[in-house]
């Protein structure tokens, strides 16, 4: 499920799912002079993707967009604040939004929680 509201005036759209992205390190692998996307990042960001469509049915935002990330972790490893920028706002592109150069502003949260690991993300219209 996802909430849409209107917050001064402007369009804002929040989801919590329960995949996280796979992470920068594990998307690409290289072979025969070339990278290219491994199929274990394929398939989770697939799987981030089909979350996001199953719980948002709206139509893509226009204009200029601001966005809040959240990763919660279920485990404590080392992960880089930004590993799954790139893959949560490809994987919102068509759905949420027309495209991610619509994001203008971006702010980004990383934490632990064991018993509820997810993503969170929210949207806003920067649009006058």
């Amino acid at each position: 499920m996802y909430r849409m509201f209107l917050h001064k005036n402007k369009m804002k759209i929040k989801l919590t799912l329960k995949s996280l992205p796979p992470l920068v390190n594990a998307t690409y692998k290289s072979g025969g002079g070339r990278f290219y996307k491994s199929n274990a990042s394929k398939i989770a960001q697939d799987a981030l993707r089909w979350e996001i469509k199953g719980k948002y049915r709206g139509r893509p935002l226009t204009g200029l967009l601001g966005a809040n990330l959240g990763f919660w972790w279920g485990d404590k490893r080392r992960r880089d604040i930004d590993s799954g920028i790139k893959a949560t706002l490809d994987a919102c592109t068509g759905i949420l939004w027309e495209d991610d150069s619509q994001i203008i502003e971006l702010f980004v949260t990383k934490g632990f929680d064991k018993k509820n690991s997810r993503t969170e993300i929210e949207v806003y219209s920067l649009t006058k």
